[in-house]
């Protein structure tokens, strides 16, 4: 979700990382669902989220970035909040899936060099379901992802060059239930 900031104005791409009202995104507040996300036993020590990844596209219902006027429960920060909130479920079931396929087969050589791209097999699968445990009063959200990378890093150094396997697997998940105890 990371690259829909850069949809709002609020924030740009400076360099390899973001920049919020001028700052790097170590310095921003993430807030989901009115917790704040910016403790490092969430966040990698490079600003991102556990794993790197964040939250999935799928659990996202609201995405808000606040750059100046900040109230006292969302200041915390000198570049600004980022504030997330999820989806939940409702009285019907709903739910959907993804799934994206890359094969390096299917991607073309580079135009002025005419080097054929390094591996870079991608494969991305993913679903979410949301409904009712009971009717109006309790209700589960629930999505899945999984992404894996096959490729290759090639190495331009004297000491030793070459072409070196790199591979990864994330998983993630995200689950909520949501319960309401009475009227009031």
């Amino acid at each position: 979700f990371i690259s829909l900031l850069k949809a709002t104005g609020e924030v740009v791409q400076s360099g390899g990382d973001l920049s919020i009202s001028g700052q790097g995104r170590r310095t921003a507040n993430y807030i989901a669902d009115g917790v704040s996300m910016t403790g490092r036993e969430i966040r990698t020590l490079d600003g991102g989220f556990g794993g790197g990844s964040g939250l999935s596209l799928e659990t996202i219902k609201e995405l808000q970035v606040i750059t100046n006027g900040f109230k006292a429960e969302t200041g915390q920060t000198g570049a600004g909040t980022i504030s997330i909130v999820t989806k939940s479920g409702t009285n019907r079931f709903e739910g959907s899936g993804f799934a994206y396929f890359r094969p390096t087969r299917f991607v073309g050589d580079n135009p002025i060099t005419e080097q054929r791209p390094v591996k870079q097999d991608r494969h991305q699968l993913g679903a979410v379901l949301g409904g009712p445990i009971v009717r109006d009063k309790t209700h589960f959200f629930g999505a899945w992802e999984s992404t894996r990378v096959n490729g290759e890093s090639t190495v331009t150094s004297v000491l030793e060059p070459g072409t070196f396997p790199n591979q990864s697997h994330i998983n993630q998940g995200f689950a909520r239930i949501d319960h309401r105890f009475n009227e009031s």
